[in-house]
């Protein structure tokens, strides 16, 4: 996906780690101005965040805005709620994937089949896009926690169709996990 805009910032490296910044945030352009939603951004808090002067944000909206490609793009763009830090406290299960490539089909759909053989229901998932972010993770919320060993003694390692889930780790399956944690809490290598 990046690869279609990059020619844009061609020549302005800066400009190009912010617009990127601006689409892992779900950060949009409207009218030439950053918003979160509808809450409006000040350059300098952007900058801030992107570890860049406030004048490369101004100029990165400004090459947003004068582009109609890039200008659609962007301001579809919304954030998203991501309840993975919050499951512990609500009693909910957490799922880490790190997956060894994460271009490859199925992934998720074998998690969540195995998900559904356990009788749990998923509140949410977040699947990194892997065009954007270098380490991509995905991240499942289940209405429950989920057990340690969903599956029997193979854990996490088949689907219910028998397929081997070989390309992925799950990290900190469960409910056990406290805010911030993230994935240093527990990894089951699936193999």
């Amino acid at each position: 996906m990046w690869a279609r805009f990059r020619h844009y910032f061609k020549g302005f490296p800066a400009q190009e780690k912010v617009a990127q910044l601006m689409v892992m945030y779900g950060l949009r352009v409207h009218e030439g101005n950053g918003y979160a939603g509808d809450i409006k951004l000040s350059d300098t808090a952007m900058a801030r965040a992107a570890g860049v002067d406030r004048r490369v944000v101004t100029a990165t909206v400004e090459t947003i805005d004068k582009n109609a490609e890039l200008r659609a793009f962007f301001d579809a763009l919304r954030p998203v709620c991501h309840l993975r830090e919050i499951a512990p406290l609500m009693n909910w299960g957490a799922i880490e994937i790190v997956p060894t490539n994460a271009s490859k089909p199925g992934i998720l759909a074998g998690v969540a089949a195995i998900i559904a053989q356990a009788g749990i229901s998923i509140r949410q998932v977040i699947m990194d896009d892997p065009e954007i972010v270098d380490d991509p993770h995905g991240f499942i919320v289940t209405e429950a926690p989920v057990p340690e060993d969903p599956c029997g003694p193979r854990g996490m390692a088949s689907s219910p169709s028998g397929r081997r889930l070989s390309d992925i780790a799950v990290v900190s399956a469960g409910g056990g996990l406290r805010p911030g944690e993230g994935a240093t809490r527990r990894r089951n290598e699936v193999s």
